[in-house]
């Protein structure tokens, strides 16, 4: 629901930066998480990348964003949330390769 949404996302809530070093890696496996879990971990994601000063994003229009992306996904086995949260990690990797060489 959007009220346990909000409130992990704008709770005080910290990814460890062992997660956040995993997140980076081809490794991750997102099938333990939860879907508030990968809601977390996607917006860590923009933090982590400085997509909200690079491209002047308001944390509420982030969070915004995320939560309709989450509750507008097709409800169905495979192209789901998830795959989306899979997708955005895995096209996050080469850039932090090219980045970083």
């Amino acid at each position: 629901s959007k009220c346990l949404f909000i409130i992990i996302i704008t709770s005080d809530a910290q990814v460890s930066d062992a997660i956040r070093q995993w997140l980076r890696m081809p490794t991750f496996d997102a099938r333990p998480w939860e879907d508030e879990e990968l809601l977390l971990l996607l917006q860590q994601m923009f933090f982590d990348h400085e997509l909200l000063t690079k491209f002047s994003i308001d944390i509420t229009t982030l969070r915004n964003f995320l939560y309709e992306s989450y509750k507008n996904y097709n409800d169905v086995p495979f192209h789901n949330f998830r795959h989306c949260f899979c997708v955005a990690q895995m096209v996050s990797f080469p850039l932090i390769i090219c980045i970083l060489g």
